[in-house]
Formats: structure tokens, sequence, C-alpha cells
């Protein structure tokens, strides 16, 4: 059984983690996930955020195609690459949680079709390449999934807030 994603780049469409975030002895700043259909058969990807595109570019030797997407509400950058062709939006463009952002590839340095996903506090900075571990977010938390190999997921499409801390019961509590 799929776990239920809050929120994914694919939509009603299983996919699974197959490279951890943070995966060591790389120090894999983002987050693998495919879907069981990535045989090339031009998976959409979509946007998890309500934003702009920041920067979408190519790079032969790493990300491939890749874009970022920075949430206007809370600055978080998103990182989305190896798709199969540059996205069809524009530095500037908006977008919305659920916007077309292009096709699961396997450009670059890639060894099969999959989405590569990475999330950085961009708030007060532009997206810092290669950063240390304290400048990423995990997006397996951010989707509310586990950050395991293996994980099959799903989303449906509809996000989900992320929970709401508990407030401290009285057990909890330091007594001074």
């Amino acid at each position: 059984m799929a776990v239920e994603a809050r929120i994914a780049p694919f939509i009603n469409i299983e996919f699974v983690v197959t490279s951890e975030w943070w995966e060591q002895p790389r120090n894999h700043r983002g987050l693998d996930i495919a879907t069981y259909s990535s045989a090339g058969n031009n998976v959409p990807v979509y946007s998890m955020c309500n934003g702009t595109v920041v920067l979408k570019s190519y790079d032969a030797d790493g990300y491939g195609n890749y874009l970022i997407m920075k949430d206007d509400e809370t600055g978080m950058g998103f990182l989305y690459a190896h798709l199969s062709d540059a996205t069809p939006l524009n530095v500037g463009d908006k977008v919305q949680i659920g916007t077309f952002v292009g096709i699961e590839g396997t450009t670059g340095s890639s060894t099969g079709i999959h989405l590569h996903v990475e999330m950085q506090d961009i708030s007060t900075h532009d997206w810092i390449f290669g950063a240390d571990k304290s400048y990423y977010t995990n997006p397996a938390e951010f989707m509310g999934i586990p950050n395991v190999e293996g994980t099959v997921c799903i989303y449906d499409g509809t996000p989900i807030d992320p929970p709401e801390p508990e407030p401290p019961t009285p057990s909890s509590k330091k007594k001074r």
C-alpha cells in the first residue's frame, strides 16, 4: 500500500523514493523520486508552491534541465532537476500548487528517469548551489513521506496543510 503524501510533484500516480535526502556518503542534497511508469512515458511534474520561477537552466554535468521556483509567501525555494526537456515556463512566470512545470526525465548526470527535488529557504538570498546541510530543507518531510529508499507514495492533488504542533500538556511543562 502506498503512503499518502501531503503534497508532491506527481499527481494521481504512484512514485517511489529512489535516493534519500542527504544520503551518505555523498551528502545527496536532494530527494530522488521516480514514477513506476518511468519508462519514458512522459509523466508530468507539478509545482509544490505558489510562487515565481526564479531560474531555469541546463547543467550537462549535474542537474540537466532544471528550474527553481520560490514560494511568494514563505520564500522557500524548490529546485526540480533532470526534467526531460527545458520547462515551458520562463523566469518571472507565476506558478500555483499543481501548475505543470515539465516532464520527468534523465538529463544531466542521471542514472535513470526520475525527479531530483531540493529545497532551500531563499527568502534572504539567492539559491546557494552545493551549500552546507544547514541551508537545505528535507523535501520528504515537506511532502509528508518517509525519507526511506523504496517507499511507495501517492498524492491525489489536494494539498494538505502540515499538522499543527500539539500544545504542551501540563505533564510536558518543566517545573521550576
